[in-house]
């Protein structure tokens, strides 16, 4: 595989916002503090100096505009960026339609803006 390849699963898309990390089970620590880097139907890409363990819950407590949506996720992937910085990525799988219907929302009025990622 090469590397740089994009293999993600839906088109990502830029979000200019905070979240907040919970990581669950072994190793749990109660508050870590990100930013979005971008986001996706299948999941959300961060930087955070309290990276999770790859395959760890995370509850995410994700700030657009006025609104906290509180989200159950799984850890799939965390990159060493530099020495303070981690880029770490989340699955939606865990999460219900419902859960994700703020996300819909928002994915459909930025791709209608043809704002994304290329």
């Amino acid at each position: 595989m090469k590397k740089g390849l994009d293999r993600r699963r839906t088109p990502r898309q830029r979000l200019a916002a905070f979240a907040a990390l919970e990581t669950e089970g072994r190793h749990a620590n109660d508050q870590a503090f990100s930013a979005v880097v971008d986001v996706s139907r299948s999941g959300i890409g961060l930087r955070t100096g309290q990276p999770p363990h790859p395959g760890q819950g995370v509850i995410l407590r994700l700030a657009i505009e006025e609104e906290v949506h509180t989200l159950r996720t799984i850890a799939t992937r965390t990159t060493k960026r530099d020495a303070f910085t981690f880029e770490v990525g989340l699955d939606w799988s865990q999460c219900t339609d419902e859960d994700l219907a703020f996300l819909d929302a928002y994915l459909a009025a930025v791709d209608s803006s043809k704002d994304h990622i290329s």
